[in-house]
């Protein structure tokens, strides 16, 4: 697991809140099964999509709301009326938002590379990195 200590997500957070052992002299029985419980891949995936499945819901129900007979597809039935249209474009939508989010936090992809003349990044106080180029 690696943690960015300026930037740690929700579930580093959590891990290391479940893993963590109190007093001066802890149980290394007791450490261990924290460990094992924490890492359980099982435990860690259901939860992932118990919780995707509230999001995707939530989206989905907000998408439907805020545009309601928007046009969401190539084709005319493909409105936020007609619920496989709506549930194929949550579906779509979520998956290159978590692609995105994967792409940001592969180290590197997203720093500047300073053998672009031309790319520039946003000032530091700037909430949100983003670069321009200049023609």
């Amino acid at each position: 697991m690696s943690i960015q200590p300026s930037r740690p997500t929700q579930h580093d957070l959590s891990v290391l809140r479940e893993i963590a052992v109190g007093g001066t002299s802890p149980d290394p029985s007791a450490a261990h099964l924290k460990q094992i419980t924490a890492f359980n891949v099982e435990r860690v995936t259901r939860r992932f999509f118990e919780e995707y499945k509230r999001l995707f819901d939530h989206v989905r129900a907000t998408i439907a709301a805020e545009n309601p007979g928007a046009r969401i597809g190539p084709h005319k039935r493909n409105l936020t009326g007609d619920s496989q249209s709506l549930h194929a474009f949550t579906q779509r939508l979520l998956g290159r938002i978590i692609f995105l989010y994967f792409i940001q936090k592969k180290a590197g992809w997203t720093a500047i590379r300073t053998s672009c003349p031309t790319c520039t990044a946003a000032p530091p106080s700037t909430p949100a990195r983003t670069f321009t180029v200049t023609p």
